[in-house]
Formats: structure tokens, sequence, C-alpha cells
């Protein structure tokens, strides 16, 4: 579309697990850390850039490691046991990246003569789809 984005989208990968039916009690909704700031993302699957490796490599630790994984969770819920949780599947989210390597936590926008893009929606971005794609609307409108 005749497009020079400022960033690159990378994937990165999450890992999700849930509790047993039986351990529901445990939790009354979903639970998320409270991010690092440095790695500003709601889950405990985040990779930043290969310049953070020990962070990525905790992060692979994790995907292949049940009992890393609810070490994790622990500190968030101390009772959670590795028998309490079951995998509940894996998640890839799209990520913008500057030309320098840091996340784009913001949402990023771009136009040509006749379009739009996204580039990147960030967490709420699910959550708040109606009104995003209210705004979308309106700037395509313009």
């Amino acid at each position: 579309m005749g497009l020079a984005a400022e960033v690159r989208i990378v994937p990165f990968r999450g890992e999700y697990y849930m509790l047993k039916p039986e351990r529901a009690s445990l939790v009354n909704g979903l639970i998320y850390p409270v991010p690092d700031p440095r790695f500003p993302f709601l889950g405990v699957h985040f990779t930043r850039t290969v310049h953070y490796w020990r962070t990525g490599l905790g992060e692979f630790y994790r995907s292949f490691s049940k009992a890393a994984f609810v070490r994790s969770l622990q500190r968030l819920v101390p009772a959670v046991t590795e028998a309490d949780a079951e995998r509940g599947g894996a998640g890839v989210r799209a990520q913008a990246i500057n030309p320098k390597g840091d996340l784009v936590d913001d949402f990023s926008w771009a136009r040509t003569a006749n379009s739009l893009h996204v580039l990147n929606a960030v967490s709420p971005a699910a959550t708040a789809s109606l009104a995003i794609g209210e705004y979308i609307a309106a700037q395509a409108s313009v």
C-alpha cells in the first residue's frame, strides 16, 4: 500500500494454565501479576528483545516446565500446586517495536492517501475494541 512503517511487528508466545474445576474456589477471576515497568505486559510470559536474554531464557523455561510456571503463579496465589493447574493452551501476541528494538507501548497508526493502518493495538485492545472501532471509523472518514 506504499506505507513505510516506522515500527516492526514481532510475535510473542504466551502460555496459559487453568485451575482444575475442583480448585476453582482459589480465585474469583483472572489474575495478572503487576507488570515489570521495563516489560509493560499483563502476564508472566513476555520477552522484550534478544538483549534481555535472561528474561527470555526464563520464559522458555516456564514454557517447558509446569513446575517453573506454577512457582511463578505461587507468588500470586501461594495455595496453587502443580496438581491444581492444567495446560490451557498458548497464544501469540503481536507487538510493535521501534527501530531501536524498544517496545511501542501505545497505539501506532499510519496513513496513506487511501488507507488507515492500525500497527499496534496495546492492551486492553480487546476490551476496548468497540471504542477503537468507532475511532477507526471516524478517522477513516476524515
